[in-house]
């Protein structure tokens, strides 16, 4: 994937994908899920739903 890419299938905006590189910047949760959606990854945004509580899990699934 290349760096145009990233922010296009995130929907945000090169500034914003670097600002958080970086760390200039604090991605809200909706950025987060975001990035992992346009990565194909949502699975993978908590490391898998193995280890959470039914609380989290719950809250992921409303998401």
């Amino acid at each position: 994937m290349t760096l145009e890419q990233r922010p296009e299938r995130a929907g945000l905006t090169p500034s914003d994908i670097g600002g958080i590189e970086i760390g200039r910047r604090d991605p809200s949760l909706s950025s987060i899920l975001a990035l992992a959606l346009g990565l194909g990854a949502p699975g993978q945004l908590m490391g898998g739903v193995h280890n959470l509580e039914p609380a989290a899990v719950g809250a992921a699934q409303i998401l």
